[in-house]
């Protein structure tokens, strides 16, 4: 679809109007008057530069973040979009169960239909120029993944080549409708034993392994914690790209491991996200500090 189709436009405003709604329902449900947010922290799945822009480059990152950082300006005193790994990578750091509580340098890889990274090096949260030093569109070169699609969407979509091709025998996978199958029910599958689903789920892992030792040789990192969808629905993938780390003889291999966090990794680092920059501007902020509408 071209960027100038009224659909992105019309998808843009429906995500802006969701944005409202959401905050409207947060404060009834909190019971809180507007005119008391001090703060507000908005994730979206795109790069984002300081100014709170997405580069324009690409138009699903301009539908992502549609302007937020300026609908919002007259809500919130602080008003900051963020992108969602780079809140992950906070929380992973910040939260008791966090994966990276105890790690000097990690990366919070959050897969699910796509892929993409928040890196926490030697304690600071790396964003790059225009904010896309997470974005994995270098593995589109890299020899073995081809991509950066994530570990959810793949699963279908090769469960869905096998399943029309009639490679998967009578097991389990045979018995999924192709047209609503998810990557859950392929990880049931192949915990159940279906040799054609165990194929998927081990290419699966040795993606993701291949991407870790990538990962481990650009950046040093001591470890990369794995959120988002399949940190729930593929576990074993995760398990097994862990075991095959572990067993490689690469020196600059990291520990891996799934995030504890669940879904709520990135509304966890937006909360802390938000109550830093709070307190790093507490004597200037008030209730009465907040923009006039």
């Amino acid at each position: 679809m071209r960027p100038d189709r009224p659909e992105r436009l019309a998808d843009a405003g429906r995500r802006r109007a969701l944005v409202r709604t959401a905050i409207d329902g947060a404060l009834a449900d909190a019971v809180v008057d507007a005119s008391s947010v001090l703060a507000i922290t908005v994730a979206v799945p795109a790069p984002v530069d300081r100014d709170g822009a997405s580069p324009a480059e690409n138009p699903f990152w301009r539908v992502a973040n549609p302007g937020y950082s300026e609908f919002l300006s007259a809500d919130a005193a602080v008003v900051t979009v963020e992108n969602d790994a780079n809140l992950a990578a906070i929380a992973e750091r910040s939260a008791p169960d966090g994966g990276g509580r105890d790690a000097d340098s990690f990366i919070a890889l959050m897969t699910g239909e796509g892929m993409g990274a928040g890196l926490m090096i030697d304690g600071r949260l790396i964003r790059g120029r225009r904010g896309a030093a997470g974005e994995l569109r270098f593995l589109d070169h890299v020899e073995g993944v081809g991509s950066s699609d994530g570990l959810a969407l793949l699963a279908r979509r090769w469960a869905i080549e096998a399943i029309t091709t009639s490679e998967v025998g009578d097991g389990a996978l045979a018995h999924l409708d192709p047209a609503t199958l998810d990557e859950a029910e392929v990880g049931l599958a192949a915990a159940s034993g279906d040799p054609a689903a165990v194929a998927i789920t081990d290419r699966l892992a040795e993606r993701l392994a291949r991407i870790c030792l990538v990962l481990g040789d650009l950046l040093d990192v001591d470890r990369v914690v794995v959120g988002g969808t399949v940190a729930d629905t593929l576990p074993d993938v995760i398990d097994r790209a862990g075991r095959i780390l572990d067993d490689s003889d690469d020196p600059t291999a990291p520990e891996l491991r799934r995030s504890a966090l669940g879904e709520d990794s990135v509304t966890i680092g937006a909360i802390e996200h938000a109550l830093a920059e709070v307190r790093s501007r507490a004597l200037d902020l008030t209730p009465s500090a907040r923009p006039a509408a």
